[in-house]
This record gives C-alpha cells, structure tokens and sequence, in this order.
C-alpha cells in the first residue's frame, strides 16, 4: 500500500503535532517575530518516488495557505505546469495533506487548501497600505528540525517595484522561499517567491488579496436569481 506524504513525515517525525521552537535572528523585528512566528508553514510537495520540494508558506485563515508556485508544481516540457502528486502542511497544530485551490503563474503564488480540521488555525491580517522604497520588513520561514518546527527571522527593506512586485534589498536565499513577510504592526505585507534560482521577490498582500478574490468568485454557486 503507498504511503501518503502526510503520514511519511509523521513517521519520521515521530510526532502528530509540530513543537514551536523559536529561532529569531533579527533583534529589531523579534516583537514582530513573537507575534506572527506560529502563522508560518513548511510545505512539502512529491509523491511516486519524486524528489522532494520544500518551502515556507502562511496561513491565511479559513484553512487556505500561500506559498511559492515552483514548491508545488513542476513544469513539464511542454511548458505546461502539473501539480505534484501529494502535498502537505506542517503546521503548529499538525501536519494536513493539502491540495492546489488556485495559481497565479504571473505572480509565482500558489494557494493551497487544508481540510476541515485545519480552519480554525488563524492567520494575520492582510496588510491594506502600499509598500515604499525604504520600507523595512521581517520574513519568517519554518522548518523541521526532527520533531519540531523551528522559525528563523530575516530583516530587509524594499529597495524597489517591477510591475506587480518588490525587490528586497538583500536578497532573500532561496530557502526563504514561500515566506511570509510582516510590517511593523504584524500585518501579512505579503510573501516571498523565486522564480529562479537566483531571483528573489516580494508579492505584496494586495496582490495576494485579489488572487483570493478570484478564487472565491470562480468557486461562487451562479446566481440562477431571474
């Protein structure tokens, strides 16, 4: 019998709850970091004896999570992006299977379902500012370590816009793809992605917001009102 992904990592976890063991390495942005550390997911995508991909995420209520494209799908050579076989969140409350809700290619977003058990897990607020040149912010990313989640913290600014999003100034490495990044207050001002390797970028929460916009437009029943 194949064994999900989800209960891979369990066993290998040897737990059914990740412990939170706080690993903040920016002082200026540990108030922040102590605040929101526990909304960052690790997500890992394969499934079939394919390679592993993982990378950071964040909850964003009601069980839906964001994370970076490129973690949760492969493009084949027709160009064409597919879904990885099997997906899972590890959370603070546990780990869930999760499925692919939606995609924003253009933006490198990809938005993940979780079920039931998971909804009730909160998620910040959405920040609802534009961001500026100069503007100073903290990623959070999680990973597992053994039976734990551990959260590293990364300080940087915005050094400028490219269309519908930022570039961070330092560069993020790529291990912080998928994370989430908070302003001063807290607020989700949006999450790290990288197109390539060697590219990372900053979608900010009001793109993030109209991606769940058409979501739930698309998965609205139609209005049969005459």
């Amino acid at each position: 019998m194949r064994t999900s992904l989800v209960a891979s990592i369990l066993i290998a976890s040897g737990a059914a709850q990740a412990a939170v063991t706080p690993d903040f390495r920016a002082p200026s942005g540990g108030a922040v970091a102590d605040r929101v550390h526990t909304m960052a997911v690790q997500v890992v995508a394969g499934g079939d004896g394919a390679q592993l991909s993982v990378a950071s995420g964040v909850m964003a209520g009601g069980g839906i999570v964001f994370t970076d494209l490129r973690a949760v799908a492969v493009r084949g050579p027709d160009g064409v992006l597919a879904p990885r076989r099997q997906i899972a969140v590890l959370t603070v409350a546990g780990v869930f299977a999760a499925r692919i809700a939606g995609t924003a290619p253009d933006l490198d977003v990809a938005v993940l379902e979780l079920p039931q058990a998971a909804r009730g897990i909160e998620g910040p607020p959405l920040a609802d500012g534009s961001l500026a040149a100069g503007d100073r912010l903290l990623a959070i990313r999680a990973a597992k370590l053994g039976t734990a989640l551990r959260f590293d913290a990364m300080g940087f600014s915005i050094e400028a816009a490219d269309g519908d999003v930022l570039l961070p100034t330092p560069a993020p490495p790529l291990s912080f793809a998928g994370a989430p990044v908070f302003d001063a207050r807290g607020e989700l001002a949006g999450i790290l992605v990288s197109p390539t390797e060697q590219d990372g970028l900053l979608v900010p929460a009001k793109s993030l917001l109209e991606i769940l916009t058409r979501l739930r437009a698309a998965a609205a029943p139609p209005d049969d009102h005459i």
